[in-house]
């Protein structure tokens, strides 16, 4: 017995697994000397990483006869019979007896059906000269490549409202839709286009700066298959009567589904407006309101910092949603550097404030802690 096993490691010393069509195979070798019984399963599994859903990767296990024993491969079994995902092949086919020196290629091949990560065990059985089981485990996962975009809306000309379309491609390999809910940001590098609302989701915070409009947008209801389909529409207001050209760019894509990476595209918009507005970009400037609002509140009283550089009168519409977008707060309230908002009647929980004049629009979830 001790010679076998004396032979069986040196047999398993020749034993590694490259990838096909890898400049540089991962070796994974058995020193003999650092064992005293018989290995019965693989130290490394088998991974096949980031497999597009119906395409195919392939893996070669190259086992070498390296002692003087004889050794009989009886047959080659998957412990979950591949899950549909897994197959393989040898060379020579099994059963086959190996001489020394002598070798058999086992080739894997992954390909999966859907998204999902897959596990299973490659069994391989000796029975010469020793009824013996060798295990080595595998792991898929397979993945579906989809793209965010927003469409050229050049063909747009009209008075002063716009609706800028933004698609998601799918997978062309996909053959089951996915429902999918997903939290994007978008930046607008315009300020002519003001985007009040949009037509599937929640703006969940729209700020402005000195150069660009960035919202953060969360979108529901998305059946994700190999269909284009509309995410949603970025409904706004040009405030010039000049051709807007604004670029549309996407980042920060955030969803919990494995197998599902969303790439993004920028888009350049052109819009060629007639707009009843004759606000100038100067003027929006200098009218421009920004607020600060805590993102948590714990001594019920909400305060909302004001900046801005002029002498104007203006009121301000303030709503608070509740987790469920039902309104438990409105006021119109004059613009003032600091505004106190009494929140000792609300419940601790998660609202959504949003503030709106006749030029800024402003939205932000926050915490009440009591």
């Amino acid at each position: 017995m001790k010679k076998f096993f004396s032979h069986f490691l040196l047999f398993l010393l020749t034993f590694f697994i490259a990838l096909s069509q890898e400049k540089n195979p991962t070796i994974l070798k058995i020193i003999a000397d650092k064992y005293s019984e018989s290995i019965t399963q693989s130290n490394e599994p088998i991974r096949f990483n980031f497999v597009r859903f119906g395409n195919i990767k392939r893996k070669t296990i190259y086992i070498e006869n390296a002692g003087t024993s004889v050794y009989q491969i009886q047959g080659i079994t998957f412990l979950n019979n591949g899950l549909g995902v897994f197959t393989f092949s040898s060379t020579p086919p099994v059963p086959v007896t190996l001489l020394p020196s002598e070798a058999i290629y086992i080739t894997l091949n992954f390909q999966p059906d859907k998204i999902n990560k897959f596990y299973d065990t490659l069994l391989i059985k000796f029975t010469e000269p020793f009824d013996f089981i060798y295990s080595v485990p595998i792991e898929g996962s397979s993945i579906a490549f989809n793209l965010l975009y927003a469409k050229d809306t050049s063909e747009f000309v009209g008075t002063n409202n716009f609706s800028v379309p933004i698609f998601l491609k799918g997978d062309p390999e996909l053959t089951e839709g996915i429902p999918l809910n997903f939290t994007f940001s978008v930046c607008v590098n315009s300020k002519l286009f003001l985007i009040d609302r949009i037509s599937n989701g929640t703006i969940i915070e729209n700020n402005y700066n000195q150069t660009f409009n960035i919202l953060t947008i969360s979108t529901s209801n998305i059946i994700l298959d190999s269909s284009t389909k509309i995410v949603t529409n970025l409904i706004g207001r040009l405030l010039l009567s000049d051709q807007d050209t604004t670029i549309i760019s996407f980042d920060s894509v955030e969803l919990d589904i494995p197998g599902i990476y969303i790439q993004t595209q920028s888009g350049i918009v052109s819009l060629l407006g007639i707009c009843v507005s004759d606000i100038s970009l100067i003027d929006f400037d200098k009218n421009m309101i920004k607020f600060s609002v805590p993102q948590v509140t714990s001594f019920g009283t909400l305060k909302i910092h004001c900046d801005y550089n002029f002498s104007e009168k203006r009121a301000l519409d303030i709503k608070l949603f509740d987790i469920l977008g039902k309104l438990v707060y409105y006021k119109q309230i004059s613009l003032e550097p600091e505004i106190e908002l009494p929140l000792t009647y609300l419940p601790s929980g998660i609202y959504r404030i949003e503030i709106e004049d006749y030029l800024t629009k402003y939205s932000k979830i926050i915490s009440v802690i009591k």
